[in-house]
């Protein structure tokens, strides 16, 4: 049911934004991305917000790096700007992405994902 959930939220919330066909269900990346989002998993948290970010960032296309904490309501935006890449950490508000042109309220994130779904993919995903 969360996966269900989840999938509906992501086309809403991606409805008009998409640039290029759509990829097939089993697809295992995108090619060249402009959003990356990472769930944080206990296990994996420092390579996400170390090495994973210098190497993602190495991609031209990619704009924006989101790092998602389950244990608790917050993202940690990285954005890419003509002077280096610049972090904000968001427990409120919104995100604004532009390139692509999404706007991501924190409130709609987690009353779709909540806390809970958010571990259990967490704990998923470390698996």
């Amino acid at each position: 049911m969360g996966q269900v959930a989840a999938r509906e939220s992501a086309r809403r919330l991606t409805r008009g934004s998409l640039r290029g066909p759509p990829l097939p269900d089993n697809a295992m990346a995108a090619p060249n991305p402009v959003v990356i989002v990472e769930v944080l998993s206990p296990g994996t948290t420092s390579v996400d917000t170390g090495a994973k970010l210098a190497d993602y960032f190495r991609l031209a296309s990619v704009q924006h790096y989101l790092l998602v904490r389950p244990s608790r309501r917050g993202i940690t935006h990285h954005r890419r700007t003509a002077e280096g890449i610049v972090t904000r950490i968001v427990h409120e508000g919104a995100i604004e992405m532009d390139p692509p042109g999404i706007h991501l309220a924190l409130d709609e994130i987690y009353a779709v994902w909540p806390v809970d779904f958010l571990m259990e993919y967490s704990s998923i995903a470390r698996v």
